[in-house]
């Protein structure tokens, strides 16, 4: 729901919210977002895939309710 997603996006690192915005909200090609963070396309790959996993761990999180205590943006990018 909408609740958690702002949720899970706030509980995300700044560097994490901008690739988020990048990858997911513009939908920019790897080249495109790398271009734009001034990182190689490897590194962009990587960091949006760190950040898939990270999503994942902070939705799963938010579903077993254990809320912002397990959110603390442990993953660096």
């Amino acid at each position: 729901d909408t609740d958690s997603a702002l949720r899970i996006y706030a509980a995300l690192t700044p560097a994490e919210q901008q690739l988020f915005d990048i990858a997911f909200l513009k939908e920019l090609r790897p080249q495109d977002g790398a271009r734009v963070l001034d990182i190689s396309v490897s590194a962009f790959t990587s960091r949006v895939n760190r950040l898939r996993h990270r999503l994942l761990s902070l939705e799963q999180s938010e579903s077993t309710g254990y809320g912002s205590a397990t959110m603390s943006g442990d993953a660096p990018l």
